[in-house]
């Protein structure tokens, strides 16, 4: 693209000016949502959800409701306009309350004005463009040159000051509205506004022409014409009086040009100045100056604005008020340097022609506290031609070391890097010290302290736990290299030693505290919380169990032991094989010698509190089915078995099926730790153990009991003995047979004792391809599994025919005989892999 050819496109675009708008109070109160959020009427439909909250949170914050700002976006979309040609339906009114309009609160916009923009249009000139979508809706991205944001800060205010008297120098034009008090001999008021052909029409005197005179030239002007019906005017004294003010100001039109976020030409109150048109515009961009930005009035140049001086040093007089077709044009930068290192604001800076490195601190906010303020480093990229710069071998880049002398002197150039290097923190004269003094930290050495003894005193002294025998001092050597300088701190204090301090080091003393390990006692046991403890001189038997919440109701004070560990050579304890002997175990017996609840502690004593030997919680057990009295049961005794439960709970009723009465049993610990175990060895086994990773291990399994021989031979082995969370089940009869497996229906049919294995496979269909002929098992209402073969095999009530399948896909299958040997010994883990086993065929 060819640069300016944009700028030929600016009258080709869409624009809404003052003619077209909507009458003045109903478009103030729309408008004026939008400007203040920095937004036209077509970007407005654009934005997305998030953005349109974000603009409706400001709009509150400006005394909007929600319903208004519903009402106001709707209308925006209205194709109805008014053609009006009032132009001082835009000005602003400084006579009357601002903000307030039909009910509504309207406030000022970013600027502090009320603007109305050329163009409401995205694209060239766009008032509605990136610059104000950005405030409170999508971050700036901040620029790296100093200045840059200053023109992208929401909270800034250029607003014009409307409550001052009218300035003498303000240029009239057309749209100004001339308020004419009149007092003395007469008082009357006239209010007149500026025809576009540059007059002021006043009743019975007619136009008076005053456009682009002054307030004061207009006053004295207006005088002359009034003292033709009012003689007082001029009579010495005068008896009538004329003072002139605005009502509604103007606004006006100001071309922004060159490098900047979004060039155009914008309609502005006629009070602003370059700062606030600057702000319209979004600022500098790209390769934009911040210091050399001209004001072109009536093709020449009526000023420059330095953006440095306005926000570096307050200065406010650059600022110039607009006038109408003003031209700010802002041209290419002329120097960036960067600063960087130990100074208060590292950045890059705009510099103007011979600034120096003094004008580049300055603007930096100087150096920051652990800058060499000696000298700077400068790296420079760019030949400086004018002062003889050549080129060396090839070399163009060039490297300075400026002292502080020559600050003032140096003149920096485009693309120049400033270093300021930072201070070392090595001191002269500076030690520290720490340990048990009483004032630890950092002391200067003088001629009054330069000795051990002098700093320790300087310090405070030391604090009681002082470990005396040594120190050390660690201290740089020549190299830098750390050394250690050891010391006795006895022979220091009583002056039989004297250690001379250098620069940099760092004394260490230390305490006794520190030097032994962190003591503590431990309870275990029967107490309510059992804990580690800090051991404290003094501290006996009766305050550790204190310390762990008392005993609970299980444990016994006739048994507690406290576990002494053999520390050193010097052990009290001289009665004992220290060879031999890991822990000295000192039984207490509080019930007999109460006394030894003080028993003294010493330093890693392990306390134990020992169960009472008849301390037994109640165990329930459940018997449910077909009982007289079916529920909880309590265990009164040490043994317990199923003949006893049944007679408690009044014993079987006539629907009992007494063959199919099962026993359920929660695993315990070691169960359920043997179970885990099996099944990790039979995956080892396995080559495919997928089937075995699909299982899951509850907490409880069947035992298969024989009910009718455990009533018939009490106490015999068939009398299960039973253990806390037993659960005892006595079914009613079920004179059906399930069939299942690999058989060709699946199915249930009637129990008949005259029936034998084949003809209840006949009843399912027969056997199914693939099936395991030979491996069919039957598994009981009891829980009892038998295999087809055995001595046990047999057909009864509510027995389960399973008829296995081969699986061709696997090989080296855990046999039932593997699993039985990865198993324990009991009979409760053994039915457990039985069943795993089957499931993994």
């Amino acid at each position: 693209m060819i640069y300016g050819t944009n700028i030929l496109k600016l009258d080709k675009r869409k624009k809404t000016t003052f003619c077209n708008l909507r009458p003045l109070k109903y478009m103030m109160i729309v408008l004026s949502v939008f400007v203040m959020c920095g937004m036209s009427f077509t970007q407005m439909q654009a934005q997305t959800a998030s953005e349109i909250q974000a603009i409706k949170r400001l709009g509150k914050q400006y005394g909007y409701t929600e319903q208004q700002m519903e009402n106001m976006m709707k209308s925006a979309d209205s194709p109805n306009r008014n053609n009006g040609t009032n132009r001082s339906a835009n000005a602003v009114d400084r006579n009357v309350d601002n903000s307030n309009i039909n009910g509504h609160a309207l406030k000022m916009d970013d600027l502090g004005n009320y603007p109305i923009y050329d163009n409401f249009n995205t694209g060239f000139g766009s008032t509605g463009s990136n610059r104000h979508n950005a405030i409170n809706v999508k971050s700036v991205k901040s620029s790296s040159i100093y200045g840059r944001d200053f023109f992208k800060n929401s909270n800034l205010n250029f607003s014009p000051n409307y409550n001052i008297p009218t300035p003498e120098n303000y240029r009239l034009s057309a749209g100004d509205e001339v308020v004419i008090d009149i007092w003395g001999d007469v008082i009357t008021n006239i209010t007149s506004t500026i025809s576009p052909e540059g007059a002021l029409n006043l009743p019975e005197i007619g136009p008076i022409y005053i456009n682009g005179q002054t307030v004061k030239q207009a006053e004295a002007n207006i005088k002359e014409y009034l003292s033709r019906i009012y003689s007082g005017i001029n009579t010495d004294p005068p008896t009538t009086y004329v003072k002139i003010s605005l009502g509604k100001m103007r606004s006006m039109s100001v071309n922004i040009l060159g490098e900047v976020e979004n060039p155009g030409t914008y309609t502005i109150p006629s009070l602003s100045t370059i700062a606030g048109a600057l702000y319209s515009a979004g600022g500098p961009a790209g390769i934009g100056t911040v210091r050399s930005i001209k004001l072109m009035r009536k093709n020449k140049i009526a000023g420059h604005f330095d953006v440095y001086n306005f926000i570096v040093d307050g200065r406010f007089d650059q600022n110039i008020r607009l006038e109408d077709n003003d031209v700010l044009v802002v041209g290419p930068y002329e120097n960036i340097v960067e600063i960087e290192g130990a100074v208060k604001r590292p950045m890059r800076y705009e510099l103007r022609e011979n600034e120096t490195i003094s004008d580049l601190l300055r603007y930096a906010g100087g150096f920051s506290k652990d800058a060499n303020v000696t000298s700077v480093h400068i790296d420079r990229i760019k030949t400086d031609m004018k002062n003889g710069g050549k080129i060396f071998n090839g070399a163009i880049a060039k490297s300075f070391d400026v002292p502080a002398t020559l600050f003032k002197e140096f003149v920096l150039i485009d693309g120049d890097i400033v270093t300021i290097t930072k201070n070392r923190d090595k001191f002269a004269n500076r030690v520290l010290i720490s340990g048990p003094v009483w004032y630890p930290g950092a002391y200067s050495i003088t001629d009054n302290n330069t000795s051990l003894l002098q700093l320790i005193e300087s310090a405070g002294g030391l604090m009681d736990d002082a470990y005396m025998q040594k120190g050390y001092i660690i201290r740089l050597g020549l190299n830098s290299e750390k050394l250690q300088v050891s010391f006795n701190l006895t022979n220091e204090m009583n002056g039989t030693e004297k250690t001379v301090l250098m620069p940099d080091d760092s004394v260490k003393i230390f305490s006794l505290q520190e030097l032994e390990p962190a003591k503590s006692i431990s309870v275990h046991g029967e107490v309510n919380r059992a804990n580690n403890f800090e051991y404290r001189e003094g501290m006996t038997l009766g305050d550790a169990i204190l310390m762990a919440g008392g005993v609970n109701d299980a444990a016994t004070l006739s048994r507690i032991e406290i576990a002494r560990r053999i520390c050193n050579d010097h052990d009290s304890s001289t009665a004992i094989n220290k060879n031999d002997t890991i822990a000295v175990i000192y039984k207490i017996d509080l019930l007999k010698y109460p006394d030894e609840i003080n028993t003294p502690l010493q330093p890693f004593d392990a306390v134990y509190v020992f169960k009472s030997s008849l301390y037994k919680p109640q165990q329930p057990i459940s018997i449910q089915g077909e009982v007289i009295y079916p529920g909880t049961y309590i265990i009164e005794k040490n043994t317990v078995r199923i003949s006893d439960i049944i007679l408690r709970a009044g014993g079987l009723n006539a629907d009992a099926y007494m063959r199919g009465t099962k026993l359920t049993r929660v695993l315990n610990k070691e169960e359920l730790a043997r179970l885990r175990t099996a099944m990790s060895i039979a995956k080892k086994q396995n080559m495919d153990s997928t089937s075995l990773d699909s299982l899951e291990i509850g907490d409880r399994y069947d035992i298969a009991i024989d009910l009718e021989k455990a009533l018939t031979n009490k106490g015999s082995y068939y009398d299960v003995v039973l253990r806390e969370g037993d659960i005892i089940s006595v079914p009613k009869l079920n004179n059906t047979v399930k069939i299942s497996g690999a058989v060709l229906y699946p199915n249930t049919v009637t129990y008949n004792s005259k029936l034998r294995l084949n003809d209840y496979i006949s009843n399912a269909g027969g056997y199914s391809q693939g099936a395991m002929k030979r491996r069919i098992y039957a598994v009981h209402m009891n829980g009892s599994v038998s295999s087809r073969g055995s001595r046990n095999f047999n057909v009864l009530p509510g027995t389960e025919i399973v008829v296995p399948k081969r699986d061709t896909n696997k090989t080296n299958k855990v046999t039932l005989a593997e699993m039985l040997g990865i198993a324990s010994s009991t009979a409760s883990i053994a039915a457990i892999v039985v069943s795993i086993s089957q499931m993994t065929k």
